[in-house]
């Protein structure tokens, strides 16, 4: 048996750490299909179930434009929105005063009941009152009132009045279940009149 000089036997050879090679890594990959399928389900899910918020709107019915409605003038209740967002009001031929917003739905129902007890001095217009009275709360007794009520609101609006406070005043109307009334603007003369002291 040969025996190399220098040694004894030449054992394996080992590799150098500069000779190993690098494991790859595996590539993560995330499926991102059945995410996009949640989110589509999502999506058309509150699509469906929203419930999306009514316009607020108040119905009007209209006369005629050649109709004419003759009224008594102390059956008139006149509301003045003026240009710095005063409420001025009268009925008839009465000095203007004026009242908050806030007090508006009282003063209409303090009004229509006026009116009917003018107009109806005894009977049952006056059971309909004492009824009410006791619920002022009750829709059908708000809505035998204004049966029986010959009140008719006339709106007078200033052209550079705030259009919320012209919303605010309808909406008291409206809440208020008063049917007749009517939108005008408030003219030159109308202010003029204020100015004298003479109110129509």
């Amino acid at each position: 048996m040969a025996i190399a000089e220098g040694g004894g036997p030449k054992g394996p050879r080992r590799k150098g750490p500069g000779l190993r090679r690098k494991r790859r890594r595996t590539a993560l990959r995330i499926d991102m299909t059945p995410m996009v399928d949640i989110g589509f389900l999502l999506v058309i899910f509150f699509m469906c179930t929203t419930v999306f918020r009514e316009p607020q709107a108040m119905e009007i019915t209209l006369p005629p434009s050649k109709a004419e409605v003759k009224t008594a003038q102390s059956n008139v209740l006149s509301l003045r929105l003026m240009k710095d967002e005063k409420l001025l009001w009268n009925v008839s031929d009465n000095p203007p005063a004026e009242v908050a917003l806030k007090d508006l739905p009282k003063l209409l129902r303090d009004q229509r009941e006026a009116n009917i007890r003018k107009n109806y001095p005894g009977g049952e217009a006056q059971n309909v009152i004492g009824r009410w009275e006791a619920s002022p709360l009750d829709t059908s007794l708000i809505r035998q009132m204004e049966d029986w009520s010959k009140l008719v609101v006339l709106v007078k609006v200033h052209r550079e009045c705030r259009y919320e406070l012209v919303v605010d005043v309808m909406d008291d109307i409206q809440h208020e279940a008063m049917s007749r009334f009517s939108l005008v603007e408030l003219t030159p003369e109308d202010l003029a009149n204020l100015e004298k002291g003479v109110k129509r």
